[in-house]
């Protein structure tokens, strides 16, 4: 600037005259980096700066398959809806289980992120009494799991459990064996739970241990073993339980609390597939529920290769 001058409350006051200053202004354009924006050559200093608005323009990855679904930035509005690759399998989320607080918001933020495709399972959500309501699992595929043991047990605020309907996405490789390779104690003691839709237990392989621990026996290591509040059981549509079984011929595929209907057995029938692996297939009955279903209705499934006993 020419002449002398002082600087007072950031002002620029000119003491001895001299020409006017020449002063320039500029406009700019906001980027990802810092700026140091000077006057040209030929300019005393800048009288005024304009910084354009930012828009998406300021990063080339502001596109809409970089961001959530409906959420907006820079008025791009995100269309991405696919996984969060944060972990390789339920294994890794039931150390998430362990080691933090077992909250609902916890356990929802796995069922939305956890791969698809999952392999083991046993114990991951045990003792989590803090999920409430329902639980949609349906989005996952678990034809490859080889452990199931204990994954719900004690959960009592759980309401109802909805699994994949694909009879192809069920559980088919588990062996029903007590050391976690079946449904041993698997929603053992989830006093709460009413419904469990599309139940997936066409294995391919079953074992000798079958009948006491793999299915849904009396006994306290029984999947649904003091579920005093199981109403409704259904099944991946043409289901067979234990398709596949090698030493025993009878199995007692469920067991029922004193709350089931007819009307909730009938519409289990309707999801079962035809037993034509010639052994037989029970689903028992509480003592004060047997005596007043119809001998239409038990009819109807031996009719399909199953059995109705008290």
């Amino acid at each position: 600037m020419r002449g002398n001058y002082v600087m007072i409350n950031r002002r620029v006051k000119v003491v001895n005259e001299g020409s006017d200053p020449k002063l320039q202004e500029k406009t700019a354009t906001p980027t990802t980096q810092s700026q140091e924006i000077t006057p040209d050559q030929g300019y005393d200093g800048l009288s005024k700066v304009t910084v354009g608005a930012v828009d998406s323009s300021i990063d080339a990855d502001i596109v809409a398959g970089n961001i959530k679904k409906n959420v907006e930035i820079l008025g791009v509005t995100g269309t991405y809806e696919g996984e969060v690759d944060i972990c390789d399998d339920m294994a890794d989320f039931r150390e998430l289980m362990r080691n933090y607080r077992k909250t609902d918001s916890m356990f929802r933020f796995i069922l939305k992120h956890a791969p698809t495709q999952l392999t083991y399972m046993n114990g991951a959500f045990n003792g989590c009494t803090e999920i409430t309501g329902e639980v949609d699992f349906s989005r996952f595929d678990l034809s490859q799991v080889n452990g199931t043991s204990g994954v719900f047990s004690g959960c009592t605020g759980i309401t109802k459990i909805t699994f994949n309907s694909d009879n192809n996405k069920g559980f088919r490789k588990l062996s029903g064996t007590t050391s976690g390779g079946g449904f041993e104690n698997m929603f053992k003691g989830c006093t709460s739970l009413k419904e469990v839709h599309n139940l997936p237990i066409q294995c391919e392989r079953i074992d000798s241990n079958c009948s006491t621990y793999g299915l849904i026996q009396t006994g306290s290591n029984a999947p649904f073993y003091d579920c005093s509040a199981l109403e409704k059981v259904t099944f991946p549509q043409g289901c067979v339980p234990c398709i596949n079984d090698t030493n025993n011929k009878t199995l007692t595929i469920l067991y029922f609390s004193e709350l089931i209907t007819e009307a909730s057995l009938l519409e289990m029938l309707g999801t079962l597939g035809q037993n034509t692996t010639g052994k037989t297939r029970n689903f028992k009955l509480h003592a004060n529920v047997f005596p007043n279903i119809s001998q239409e209705t038990k009819d109807a499934f031996v009719a399909k290769g199953y059995e109705l006993v008290e």
